[in-house]
């Protein structure tokens, strides 16, 4: 013990020692061996909270709460999740499906955002979540509308950046570099905000929970969901500043129109626009009142089937569901006179 406390100790002074340019690792190493909020035998304890591994949460959901309203929820999560995963495996299989990479790794978020929402229940723990999944699943549904924002987002500059080079016909310049960051920045921003949950879930373990609505585990603390959701709205009225200016551009242009692929593209990001709206009213009453009610779940789960129905609906995507009918070669003479001959034969036989 007494050589625990002491490298916790030194820890402690090596963290206040760091030259300003450390910051960041100054930080990180205060936050672990720093004093909790509860106390302990010794400076630290209960920082990381080995005590809570394994154990059941605490079930702050409501004895009122509907079980069909947990059931839709988890309904329309697992079908806009199996959906998704058939449209990315799609586009990526078949040679006739040509999108962006920010398309990829648009559906690629809301894939993880329904894995999130859906964690305790694919682990068969939906009623009595221990505390290790409970914490992943609260710190990705935090996490997820951070992400999926900012993937939306990036679509939607990598589309702007389409029209704007067809509009003036010069070429997409550094379209490698822009298309990386696009792709990155939304993953690193998910990255930031999951490590800080997951170790403040880890710091505190009495603040993971199951929900007051029953659908997923939370923290009972409000800042998380009031930084995804503040991250959410910010993304949700650039996006929609976004659209405007696209259309501005295609009534102003109609040369445009003539490149149909990009055009439907357009529309199809201007409508799932649309479902962002809701989702900004959703998030600034989630700001503004602290306290969802099932309704939000639901709108929120509802999202994730408008992607699939939107962006999943296109005919390039649907002919290669629709096994290729179109595709099939008409009969050469030889096959139509050999049918013909023996339907004859068959007929004679009659």
């Amino acid at each position: 013990m007494k050589s625990l406390k002491h490298f916790i100790n030194s820890s402690r002074r090596a963290a206040r020692s760091l030259p300003a340019r450390s910051f960041p690792l100054a930080a990180f190493l205060y936050f672990l061996f720093s004093s909790p909020r509860t106390g302990g035998d010794f400076p630290g304890a209960g920082r990381i909270s080995f005590i809570a591994m394994g154990r059941v949460v605490e079930d702050h959901s409501d004895s009122r709460i509907s079980v069909s309203v947990v059931q839709a929820f988890i309904a329309l999560q697992l079908i806009a999740l199996f959906g998704l995963i058939i449209i990315l495996v799609t586009a990526l299989a078949s040679k006739r499906v040509k999108r962006n990479a920010t398309y990829y790794a648009f559906i690629s978020s809301w894939i993880l955002s329904c894995i999130g929402y859906t964690f305790i229940f694919i682990l068969g723990q939906q009623n009595a979540p221990i505390y290790e999944p409970c914490l992943l699943q609260a710190a990705m549904v935090y996490g997820a509308p951070v992400l999926t924002g900012c993937s939306t987002l990036s679509i939607a500059i990598d589309m702007l950046l389409g029209i704007r080079a067809a509009a003036t016909n010069q070429p997409f310049l550094r379209r490698r570099m822009i298309t990386f960051a696009l792709i990155t920045v939304p993953v690193l921003m998910w990255l930031i905000v999951f490590i800080i949950l997951i170790l403040y879930g880890a710091r505190n373990p009495a603040d993971v929970r199951r929900g007051p609505n029953g659908t997923y585990c939370d923290f009972e603390v409000n800042w998380p969901g009031q930084i995804s959701s503040v991250t959410a709205v910010v993304t949700m009225v650039v996006l929609l500043g976004i659209e405007s200016y696209v259309a501005a551009r295609f009534i102003r242009n109609r040369n445009l129109l003539k490149d149909r692929q990009l055009t439907r593209m357009a529309v199809r990001v201007l409508v799932f626009s649309v479902l962002g709206a809701l989702g900004l009213g959703v998030g600034l009453a989630y700001v503004l009142y602290s306290m969802p009610g099932t309704g939000f779940d639901l709108i929120m789960a509802m999202l994730p089937v408008g992607v699939v129905l939107i962006f999943g609906t296109q005919d390039d995507l649907l002919s290669v569901w629709m096994f290729r009918r179109h595709e099939k070669t008409p009969p050469s003479l030889e096959e139509v006179k050999a049918e013909n001959a023996s339907k004859m034969s068959a007929s004679a036989e009659v």
